[in-house]
């Protein structure tokens, strides 16, 4: 589904993300939330009418960090 939307409709969208809070479940789990709004290419800041705010689940396997889930939610 990424590669379809990031080649096709998603192509042209940039969006810079900013960490607000990790809490650490186990040492082998996170949660990551996050603030993302659009950027133009050169990565300054756009007015599209919302931003986004994100819930990453991490997980730590072999030590490397994977993303288990993630859910977004577009606020005004």
């Amino acid at each position: 589904a990424h590669r379809r939307g990031l080649a096709g409709p998603l192509r042209d969208e940039h969006a810079r993300y900013e960490v607000r809070d990790v809490t650490f479940l186990r040492p082998d789990v996170a949660l990551a939330h996050k603030h993302a709004r659009a950027v133009d290419a050169d990565g300054e800041p756009i007015d599209v009418g919302h931003e986004m705010v994100a819930l990453y689940v991490l997980v730590k396997e072999d030590g490397h960090w994977w993303v288990a889930a993630r859910h977004n939610t577009l606020v005004q």
